[in-house]
């Protein structure tokens, strides 16, 4: 085997097989062509494009969960500023009925003192 010799053999796009690979792998190369080689990366390839358009559609999908989880929180920390603007109108309203309520009780001890 003459390893200094380096042939280089094209089956096609992207198919340049080394002499030197193919003694190393000769074994494979009985079981598999260079055709089923290209083949084959041709089906990974495919696979990996498939799978990374899924991965693509899972990181859309995720990102406009979190945007919707995003608005979420902002209508609730706006919920929660009115909630406490309405227990504090609540407190005002309640100080202003027992002030109304002892004016009452006042007139009403001065009409029966002085009736």
């Amino acid at each position: 085997m003459n390893w200094d010799k380096k042939h280089e053999y094209d089956d096609g796009p992207g198919q340049i097989l080394n002499v030197n690979t193919a003694y190393l792998v000769g074994s494979f190369l009985d079981v598999h062509s260079v055709t089923d080689i290209h083949v084959d990366t041709y089906i990974c390839v495919r696979i990996l494009k498939e799978e990374k358009v899924e991965v693509e559609n899972k990181i859309v999908s995720i990102e406009m969960e979190v945007e919707r989880v995003r608005r979420m929180e902002e209508r609730f920390e706006n919920l929660n500023m009115v909630n406490v603007d309405l227990e504090n109108q609540l407190s005002v309203a309640k100080i202003e009925i027992k002030k109304a309520f002892q004016k009452v009780f006042v007139l009403e001890m001065e009409l029966e003192v002085g009736g």
